[in-house]
């Protein structure tokens, strides 16, 4: 299948029609139903609509053609005029072969080309879905096998770095998917923050009752943002990550990136804040203040050089 960069030629076929499909897999009935739960009388949940119910090509477009007829999951949409908010897709494993990941691609550049979102969520069978336990036997088992002196650190991704990455699909050098569903469709991005939040709160909390001492957040790709976007769109919902965690033993918050952000990293929560290479640790301490701990600054890269570079750095 020959893949379609974002395509101006691509427009969003209002009004059209549209059946619903009635079948639905387990997982994606349970999905339904907690997506009905957080979306509002302004919008409507279309169940697997067909492409070419949505979208149209100006031109003869064999590739469009050819995918046309499959279908997204769920698409959001205005509940007035039927305007796209955004399309899910639960992606199994099956996702991993070629000819999945080809069209993926191109569905991906499809949704692109009319600027409408589209988030690729990785699932497993309904069975897994709830099973996290292997990661607290770690934990237990890591425990056990130390010395008392030593701590078991756990940890999560960060709200802003879930969302982002199941946005994505991956890492990116931009966002621009993320943070077009952030800025555009603001009451969906908190919607989905809280949700990953309160779900690494229970994620936190799990480790440390089995036996981790302290646990740390990960905001991997937080830096891509200013300063005033991080307190309007992350902090409050990174502060829902960690207050249950907090209460019960400390907290490392940690966010790489930007230095502009570490003064609202503190305000976010965690006594310890780590800090990355891009700024010096004095000037960076003094940020986030004098009464949290401070770790890091190291650049991982200093790993690759000589005994002796890495003993003075």
């Amino acid at each position: 299948m020959k893949l379609i960069a974002p395509d101006p030629e691509v427009r969003i076929r209002l009004p059209y029609e549209y059946t619903a499909k009635a079948l639905l897999t387990d997982t994606e009935k349970r999905f339904y139903d907690c997506l009905a739960q957080i979306t509002d009388a302004r919008c409507r949940i279309q169940v697997k609509p067909r492409l070419a119910d949505v979208f149209q090509h100006e031109k003869t477009n064999g590739a469009f053609q050819m995918i046309s007829q499959k279908h997204v999951d769920f698409l959001i949409c205005r509940n007035d005029d039927w305007m796209p908010m955004l399309g899910i897709e639960l992606d199994d494993d099956s996702h991993q072969r070629t000819d999945r990941k080809d069209r993926d691609m191109f569905v991906n550049n499809l949704f692109a080309s009319t600027g409408v979102p589209l988030l690729r969520l990785p699932v497993r069978e309904l069975d897994d879905l709830d099973r996290l336990g292997f990661v607290m036997d770690c934990v237990r088992a890591t425990r056990a096998g130390l010395d008392a002196a030593l701590p078991v650190i756990g940890f999560a991704g960060a709200p802003f770095t879930l969302a982002g990455s199941c946005i994505e699909g991956g890492t990116s050098r931009a966002w621009l998917h993320t943070k077009t569903l952030m800025y555009r469709h603001e009451t969906a991005w908190h919607d989905l923050m809280d949700r990953l939040a309160r779900a690494v709160s229970r994620y936190l909390v799990a480790q440390l009752d089995a036996g981790a001492q302290l646990v740390q957040l990960f905001d991997s790709w937080v830096g891509c943002l200013s300063p005033d976007d991080y307190r309007r769109y992350v902090l409050p919902h990174s502060r829902t990550a960690l207050v249950a965690a907090a209460r019960r033993a400390p907290v490392i918050h940690f966010a790489t990136g930007n230095p502009a952000l570490l003064p609202l990293l503190a305000e976010a929560g965690g006594s310890v804040i780590g800090i990355d290479w891009r700024i010096d640790l004095d000037a960076a301490w003094r940020q986030v203040g004098l009464d949290r701990a401070v770790q890091g600054n190291l650049d991982p890269a200093v790993l690759l050089a000589d005994r002796g570079t890495v003993r003075r750095r």
